[in-house]
This record gives C-alpha cells, sequence and structure tokens, in this order.
C-alpha cells in the first residue's frame, strides 16, 4: 500500500514539475512582449480609471468580449497592432510610439509626431540635412516643430 502511494506520489510530482518548467521557458522566451504588454495593461488600467470607464464599458466601444478586455487588462496577452489600434482610438492615447526613422540613402530625418498633436492643424514634418556619416549628431540635433515643442530626435 505504501509503495502504491509513494508512486502515485512521485508521478504527481514530476508531472509538476515539469508543467511548471515549461512555463518558466515559455516566459523566458517570450519576456520581451510579455513586458510590453504589461505596459500596454498599466497604461489602459490607468486611463480608465482617470476616466472612470468601466472594462464593461471599453469592451462595448471596441466591440469585443469583456473576457477579452480582462485577458488584455491582465497584462499577458499577445496583442494585435489591429487591437492596439482600436485600444488607442477609442482611448485617445498613444500606446506604441515608432520614434525616428532615417533613410540610408538620403539621410532624411523624419520624426513621429504624439497623436494627442493630431488634433491640431496637422503639417509635414520632415527636416533634410546632409550629414558627414556621423549619424550620432544628427540624432543629437534639435528640431523646433510648428506649435513651437521642441523636440530632440532620439
Amino acid at each position: 500500500m505504501a509503495n502504491k502511494n509513494l508512486e502515485k506520489f512521485k508521478q504527481l510530482v514530476s508531472a509538476d514539475d515539469q508543467a511548471w518548467l515549461e512555463k518558466v521557458n515559455w516566459r523566458k522566451k517570450n519576456r520581451a512582449w510579455l513586458k510590453k504588454s504589461a505596459a500596454i495593461a498599466l497604461k489602459v488600467l490607468r486611463t480608465l480609471r482617470e476616466r472612470g470607464l468601466s472594462q464593461k464599458e471599453l469592451a462595448e466601444q471596441l466591440d469585443i468580449s469583456a473576457q477579452q478586455i480582462s485577458k488584455i487588462l491582465k497584462g499577458g496577452e499577445n496583442l494585435t497592432l489591429e487591437t492596439i489600434s482600436k485600444l488607442e482610438a477609442v482611448l485617445g492615447i498613444e500606446l506604441i510610439n515608432v520614434p525616428v526613422y532615417v533613410s540610408t540613402e538620403t539621410k532624411e530625418q523624419e520624426i513621429s509626431v504624439p497623436a494627442h498633436w493630431f488634433a491640431q492643424p496637422t503639417e509635414h514634418i520632415r527636416k533634410e540635412k546632409v550629414y558627414s556619416y556621423d549619424y550620432d549628431s544628427m540624432l543629437q540635433e534639435s528640431t523646433v516643430y510648428p506649435n513651437g515643442d521642441d523636440i530632440t530626435a532620439a
């Protein structure tokens, strides 16, 4: 009898150890996007709290289930660009910013503009200059936008 119980115990323990180890390996492998997902979840939660919105109301505005919102706000969902864009549009916040694009051929510098600036009349913002292959000094230059905000590209 004691032998059977010991065998059952060993089977249970070994299966749990393996599942735990698989979870640890999965989290290590996916650490980069899990951190970003958690940061997005925190920003959305703060915005909901500031505006007094519930998860259910957000789900209705996004036309997705409340369960899906719950998963997103736990910070462990691999969000698509479509979902992130919908969240940004509904909440009026910026969740992802693709900063600077530099063309290697012409060395044109395009600057990304925060979403809240779009409420103002938009102007095409581009600065062109000839650079002597010194990419770091190019990024250090300061740019003044039409509304007077001083932004340093980085």
